[in-house]
């Protein structure tokens, strides 16, 4: 599910929106609602790169802000069938982050393929790509980890907050 302008237009029926500075934009929503919607459809991208979203009282509290968590949905593999339950997806998504929901087993479509959880992320930090999955003190295997819209990441550093040409690791290989 890509998201976009006119996904958000949709969404929204009526948000002002004030230039701040830099790469940070200010939208005040006259309905809550559409606020709540907005929030809701995470993450949202423009041209493939990730727009973090940040609730903000008034303009006085922008440089506090951090906009660093976005929630993601997370698609957890490989995961034996006795272990599909929702104490696992929220286990492992606290892993992650912090857990917001984990699909309902019977409603979500994947059968007994995968756990969906949807987790909120600290997108500072490199996107995972698997987890060790533990029960009862026991290693039960590596689980591989599917984010669902994922925007551009950087290969070298795994994050999503820049593109590798701006990456440290990338810059400092290409010196050498």
């Amino acid at each position: 599910m890509y998201q976009d302008r006119a996904a958000m237009s949709f969404i929204v029926s009526q948000a002002n929106s004030l230039d701040v500075e830099g790469n940070i934009l200010l939208f005040e929503f006259e309905n809550v609602l559409d606020l709540e919607r907005v929030l809701e459809f995470e993450p949202w991208s423009y041209n493939k790169h990730l727009v973090a979203f940040e609730w903000a009282v008034d303009a006085e509290s922008m440089p506090s802000l951090a906009f660093t968590e976005t929630v993601f949905w997370v698609q957890l593999h490989n995961i034996p069938e006795r272990c599909l339950t929702q104490e696992i997806g929220e286990a492992v998504g606290n892993m992650l982050g912090s857990t917001i929901q984990v699909a309902n087993l019977e409603d979500d479509g994947s059968g007994s393929e995968f756990l969906w959880v949807r987790v909120s992320l600290d997108i500072s930090k490199p996107v995972p790509r698997c987890c060790k999955l533990w029960s009862k003190g026991d290693h039960i295997g590596w689980q591989l980890l599917k984010f669902e819209c994922l925007p551009n990441i950087c290969y070298w550093c795994d994050r999503v907050i820049h593109n590798e040409r701006e990456c440290e690791l990338w810059l400092r290989g290409r010196e050498t």
